[in-house]
């Protein structure tokens, strides 16, 4: 290893470190603050939507055609989004569904969903996943969500998701991706969650997001999958 390598790697150490402590310190405070930031200044760097490049219109175009289908093959009427973002392509989708809460950390952005989208069917709460109560519904969505996450928060987001008594979870999975490491909240890595450390089995369902088939929404029932 060159000594650029090695200072590079203690300068993510100290990061994760120093990004662990505050979270002890600050818990949902400090999370908040952090995605706070990121939209504020638009730190993902995507012109159309806040919620970064990947829920752009050309990004979600796989999803906003096979999700409505996806809900029919499950007999899924029901959706808990989170995070949801700022539900820019969302909108295009939520018609199928007899009820879709979307829930996300930072107020100001639950505030203006609520003012631009909110209906009868459709509603937000502003929620941190890791740890506050959450609405029961026929299926949780979280993509790009846990990407975002360490893997304490992981795990801890996805005990907190099953306590809902959801059926399903629908997550975004990176197939085939090798390599897991951790990261500070609000970076960013891929995860197969099928490969250590969550080890989930194989899939009911996959919806795939592009041509390559590795960025894909993979279906799981919360029964099958431990969160521990």
């Amino acid at each position: 290893m060159t000594d650029p390598d090695i200072f590079h790697r203690v300068r993510r150490q100290l990061w994760r470190f120093r990004d662990a402590l505050y979270e002890r310190l600050g818990g949902k405070t400090y999370r908040e603050g952090v995605f706070r930031r990121i939209l504020a200044q638009n730190l993902w760097g995507d012109a159309e939507s806040l919620s970064g490049y990947g829920s752009g219109w050309a990004a979600t175009r796989a999803v906003r055609e096979e999700l409505p289908r996806l809900f029919q093959r499950h007999g899924i009427n029901s959706m808990l989004d989170a995070p949801c973002g700022d539900f820019y392509w969302m909108r295009e989708v939520v018609g199928v569904l007899d009820r879709y809460v979307g829930a996300d950390i930072v107020p100001d952005l639950i505030d203006r969903n609520r003012e631009r989208y909110g209906s009868d069917r459709v509603s937000f709460i502003c929620a941190d996943i890791t740890v506050d109560p959450l609405p029961r519904a026929d299926l949780i969505l979280c993509r790009d969500g846990m990407i975002h996450l360490p893997t304490r928060l992981i795990r801890r987001a996805l005990a907190n998701l099953r306590a809902t008594g959801s059926r399903y979870l629908l997550l975004t999975n990176s197939h085939g991706v090798s390599g897991y490491h951790d990261v500070p909240i609000g970076s960013f890595r891929p995860i197969d969650f099928t490969q250590p450390p969550f080890s989930f089995p194989t899939p009911l369902d996959v919806l795939l997001e592009d041509d390559s088939g590795e960025r894909q929404l993979a279906l799981w029932d919360f029964d099958t999958l431990s969160t521990r």
